[in-house]
């Protein structure tokens, strides 16, 4: 037995199932095929009396379809069902006529919730010399995670069937399994309740009409969100059990969180309460505040078929997570932008420290250019923040320095040798906007871009005034 207790049930008129030619649209049908189990699911069905097929797209596993047997084998219609090309089981036929009956299922193949996922449902019908149409009234399967009951753009309506093993239903100490058929529950003492707490527009009871001779008809109330109490009254027919019997529907609620209290009043000699399954329309199990005053709960969804929205908490979630990467990438690119300007202002503002000229030393000294001024300060530091390494794009450190310190004289005839190469590189080797930092050149003019000239070297200049 699978022990999902809310699935997801699609009408036979919902645009998400695909019909070939030939399908017609029923408003209902004989009442003879109702007595047992039921009228067809928001009185349609779809038939078809000649080969064709039906194909239904869905998100999530265990899959039943139902539909109107018409009780006999020899004279029903002639079909197949798969999923994703696998032919999945079909019941055998109802002893009478009867709506709401298995037309097919998976029969846990696809239970778990490995098994939930993206899957195609096929069902293909066969003429029969009988001639006999096959129809069908509603499918229900257990959603994914994240699962929309009711799609936006209207290419689905779907409603939420739940079991009445849910935990979002508290019944009393007055109820208990009935004894005939354990998945439905039972109360024959007046005054007892049950809460039911959901979140939607509308919500349906089904339960069973309890066979037996009975003198009186019962009678229950129902309340929501604290409201006035709302009666209703129900009968059973003699000798009959009553399958999926409708008994009462509280509709038109805004969306959000509900409180439903439905009460048995008897009285002694009355059929009693009974609950199978409850329909609940738009339904959500996203936490909901609502202006009746009840807090949000937490969704009571199995970890297999737990169903949390278009998403709606998925998506929630989602554009949360995206939200906050996204102010944390604008966060992080404001602190860079002050950083990188303070570094810059420091840069500019910093005293160099004067350059005493001690003994003739042995380093190049660049040669003042000639010529116009390009550009201005402002261009001369946009020029500057391009000498960047491109390995760190926020280092201040340019990739070109002249020179690393001040210039440590030598003395003349030492028999160290000084390496002249690394102290003064072959001029096309140099941008023109490398400039010496001891350089005398005003800050806010430009430099020439004519390229420069290497001055001979001070031993030099001091070898010839000594000739």
């Amino acid at each position: 037995m699978n022990a999902a207790t809310k699935w997801a049930v699609v009408d036979d008129n919902d645009p998400s199932i695909q019909y070939s030619p030939g399908w017609n649209r029923e408003e209902g049908n004989p009442q003879e095929y109702s007595k047992n189990s039921g009228e067809p699911y928001l009185g349609t069905l779809h038939a078809i009396e000649q080969d064709g097929s039906l194909s239904f797209q869905y998100h999530g596993s265990n899959i039943i379809v139902w539909g109107l047997d018409l009780g006999n084998s020899s004279t029903r219609a002639s079909w197949k069902c798969f999923v994703d090309g696998y032919e999945i089981r079909i019941p055998q036929s109802s002893p009478v006529p009867q709506n709401n009956w298995p037309l097919c299922d998976d029969n846990g193949m696809l239970n778990g919730p490995n098994a939930i996922g993206l899957h195609t449902l096929t069902i293909s019908v066969t003429t029969t010399p009988s001639n006999a149409a096959f129809r069908i009234d509603w499918i229900q399967y257990n959603p994914q995670p994240g699962f929309v009951f009711d799609s936006p753009d209207g290419q689905r309506s779907t409603t939420m069937l739940v079991d009445n093993t849910d935990p979002s239903i508290h019944f009393d100490e007055c109820w208990a399994p009935w004894t005939y058929l354990y998945q439905t529950a039972n109360i024959t003492s007046q005054g007892g309740q049950v809460t039911i707490d959901f979140i939607g527009t509308s919500i349906s009871w089904f339960g069973i009409a309890e066979p037996g001779n009975f003198s009186q008809p019962a009678q229950g109330s129902y309340s929501i969100d604290g409201g006035d109490d709302v009666s209703f009254h129900w009968t059973t027919d003699l000798g009959m059990q009553l399958d999926r019997r409708f008994l009462f529907e509280i509709d038109n609620l805004s969306f959000g969180s509900h409180q439903a209290v439905v009460k048995y009043l008897g009285p002694a000699l009355a059929p009693s309460l009974m609950l199978d399954y409850l329909v609940i329309q738009n339904a959500s199990t996203t936490k909901v505040a609502t202006s009746s005053g009840l807090g949000p709960y937490p969704s009571t969804t199995p970890t297999s078929n737990q169903n949390t929205g278009s998403g709606i908490a998925a998506g929630a979630i989602a554009a949360s997570v995206v939200g906050g990467l996204a102010l944390l990438v604008v966060l992080l690119l404001v602190w860079f932008k002050r950083k990188l300007s303070a570094s810059r202002r420091r840069s500019r503002y910093t005293q160099a420290t004067p350059f005493i000229m001690p003994a003739p030393a042995y380093y190049h000294v660049p040669r003042q250019m000639s010529g116009g001024t390009v550009g201005s300060a402002k261009s001369s530091m946009h020029s500057h923040s391009h000498s960047r390494t491109l390995s760190d794009p926020f280092s201040l450190t340019s990739e070109h320095t002249p020179m690393l310190g001040a210039a440590q004289p030598m003395a003349r005839g030492s028999s160290e040798t000084l390496n002249t190469s690394s102290l003064h590189p072959p001029p096309q080797s140099r941008p023109p906007s490398a400039m010496h930092q001891n350089h005398s050149h005003p800050l806010g003019q430009g430099i020439s871009t004519s390229p420069a000239e290497t001055l001979p070297l001070y031993e030099e200049v001091d070898r010839g005034n000594s000739r």
